[in-house]
């Protein structure tokens, strides 16, 4: 049974090492130093223009007025992820139909502001 062992072990390696000896020798990719240049200028220009033109934004609130606040709930509508419901622990419970792109107050003529937790209705998630 040993030998039986040893012989498997002895034709799988000489077939792995089959194997290694059989494949080609991989072309060259060493590229001559001009061709590197040429293929970096591009990128480094762009990089460049990228990082310059990034650099000159400047991060603004663009609201709620109250910035010290947190959500503390989303409410997203099932069948249309564009829409849904925002709720915050001092600022009240806003609507968004377009992603996120503008928001609606919901609750600002209540007493209080603050919601802890929203949910919409499966039968109307529109209300």
């Amino acid at each position: 049974m040993r030998t039986h062992y040893r012989f498997l072990a002895a034709v799988i390696l000489s077939c792995s090492i089959q194997a290694v000896i059989a494949q080609d020798k991989p072309a060259s990719s060493e590229q001559p130093e001009k061709e590197k240049e040429a293929v970096k200028a591009p990128v480094i220009s762009s990089a460049k223009q990228l990082s310059s033109w990034l650099g000159a934004l400047r991060w603004r609130p663009i609201g709620p007025t109250s910035m010290g606040g947190r959500i503390v709930d989303l409410a997203i509508h099932p069948q249309n992820p564009d829409h849904f419901f925002v709720a915050t622990a001092s600022g009240g419970l806003f609507k968004t139909v377009n992603g996120g792109v503008t928001f609606e107050a919901q609750f600002q003529h209540e007493a209080s502001i603050s919601i802890g937790d929203i949910c919409l209705a499966p039968s109307q998630p529109d209300i």
